[in-house]
């Protein structure tokens, strides 16, 4: 099995080689002109950049902390350490999917931290990254309809409504799956599991909704940071446009076929903005770059966990020592 994984781990690094080098002579990129716009860019954009990332990263945890609470968790992770550990998740999602990557972190501090920080992090996690996926796929699909109706209708058009109608079913769809869980659970191998989401009240509608706005948002604040990427080089691919491409750039990485989606993802915004008018090579150009500020942006925010778990455990132990002192003696 280690071996068969080795070879699947080198047949996906060497994909996505193969998808930029393939993209890179696609857009015929000239490295030293894109060397020298990487150096040009803005300091206060790129911060900017990091910043966004940071929050998304916060979102993130909050919708763990949340589902800790909804299931009923003794002692959900505390913001500093559901924050450190999804941040180590960001950091990771560089070289691994990510989703994958944020299951590894949180399934990792649950293992090592102590008490541990959640009982049932891989479901937790899919869970939470899983209405990232949904507000991509109803986007997209507005994507794919707007571009069917020959540009013709705005996408924001389009766009508002599914949102609406996104954040609507979310609930219905979380009771269905409730339903199903426990019709399930009686029987069948999967019977323990299915009982253990019914039990822990994953699936409440309430929930659900809150769950899929913070979604929309964090959607909004991706792109945002997109745009940033223009302005921050001087790149320019306009906001509504980088809108338009990211629910299939969202939806094209989400199976883990390469590391973090590399190649995968600027091919899919290459083609989807030249699609919108941009030549190929400012395209590719601008893909390129926004992969290297993202990819530097999340070591950052990876290596903030450091101090954040720290101060978490700081914290804890200073907590207990007062337990201890507020105690009365027998």
């Amino acid at each position: 099995m280690k071996g068969r994984t080795l070879v699947l781990g080198a047949a996906s690094l060497a994909a996505a080689a193969l998808l930029l080098a393939g993209l890179v002579r696609f857009g015929s990129v000239d490295g030293a002109a894109l060397a020298t716009t990487l150096a040009h860019a803005r300091p206060e954009g790129v911060l900017a950049i990091g910043l966004l990332a940071g929050l998304l990263a916060y979102l993130s945890a909050e919708r763990w902390r949340m589902i800790e609470r909804q299931a009923g968790a003794h002692a959900p992770p505390s913001r500093l350490r559901a924050f450190g550990l999804t941040a180590i998740g960001v950091a990771l999602g560089q070289a691994l999917p990510v989703q994958l990557a944020t299951v590894v972190s949180r399934a990792i501090g649950s293992r090592a931290l102590h008490p541990p920080a959640s009982p049932r992090p891989v479901i937790v996690t899919l869970y939470e990254q899983g209405f990232d996926v949904a507000v991509a796929l109803v986007l997209a699909c507005d994507t794919g309809a707007y571009f069917a109706l020959g540009r013709r209708v705005s996408w924001w058009l389009l766009a508002a409504p599914s949102l609406v109608v996104g954040l609507a079913a979310a609930g219905l769809f979380a009771h269905l799956l409730h339903r199903f869980c426990q019709a399930e659970a009686p029987r069948g191998r999967l019977r323990a599991w299915l009982a253990g989401l019914s039990e822990a009240n994953l699936f409440a509608p309430r929930l659900a909704r809150r769950l899929m706005l913070i979604a929309v948002v964090r959607f909004c604040l991706t792109a945002l940071m997109a745009g940033l990427t223009s302005w921050t080089t001087g790149l320019a691919a306009p906001l509504d446009h980088l809108f338009i491409a990211l629910p299939l750039v969202v939806v094209a990485t989400a199976a883990p076929l390469t590391p973090a989606g590399l190649g995968i993802n600027e091919w899919t915004y290459a083609a989807v903005l030249t699609w919108l008018g941009a030549s190929i090579a400012l395209a590719t150009q601008w893909a390129l770059v926004n992969r290297v500020l993202v990819f530097a942006c999340s070591l950052v925010i990876g290596l903030s966990a450091v101090p954040a778990l720290a101060l978490d455990a700081a914290l804890r132990r200073a907590r207990a020592r007062w337990v201890q002192v507020d105690q009365p003696e027998p």
